[in-house]
């Protein structure tokens, strides 16, 4: 089972609210779209929009990290009329949020330990780096060894 299946069945279980799927706009911040940006990215057809996951999902994939994206949704944007975003909401329902994804880490990070890798994830590597391992200057190899094999 993939781990973003894993993730979805575990945070129904849980009681979270959860959508699994859609697509992801990466947006330059910390800031908040204006309403032109929000009806253009609605407009597209983004699910959601953030500023974090696209990079970290690339280094995950170049590392051969399991990786599984989950979006703590703060707001609707001008998705819905009426719920325009301020920054007491957003803390407000962040808070709620890192209750919730402690609870999920707990449930999935044991089941996919077990569950092991099936998709040679460490060997992505290999084909991520222009730098041969023998012109890394030493102490910057040694930093990264456990990654680099």
């Amino acid at each position: 089972m993939a781990i973003s299946d894993m993730m979805y069945k575990e945070a129904v279980k849980l009681g979270i609210k959860s959508h699994k799927g859609g697509t992801y706009c990466c947006m330059e911040g910390p800031q908040f779209s204006s309403k032109a940006e929000s009806h253009f990215h609605r407009k597209m057809g983004y699910s959601i929009i953030g500023m974090t996951m696209a990079t970290e999902a690339k280094l995950a994939r170049e590392a051969g990290f399991h990786y599984a994206p989950v979006s703590l949704v703060t707001d609707y944007d001008c998705w819905k009329e009426g719920e325009e975003v301020d920054q007491h909401q957003v803390s407000e329902t962040m808070t709620k949020n890192i209750h919730n994804i402690r609870r999920l880490l707990l449930k999935v990070i044991p089941l996919a330990a077990r569950m092991g890798c099936r998709n040679h994830c460490p060997e992505f590597i290999k084909g991520a780096l222009l730098t041969h391992k023998e012109n890394f200057p030493a102490k910057t190899y040694a930093k990264l060894k456990l990654i680099l094999g």
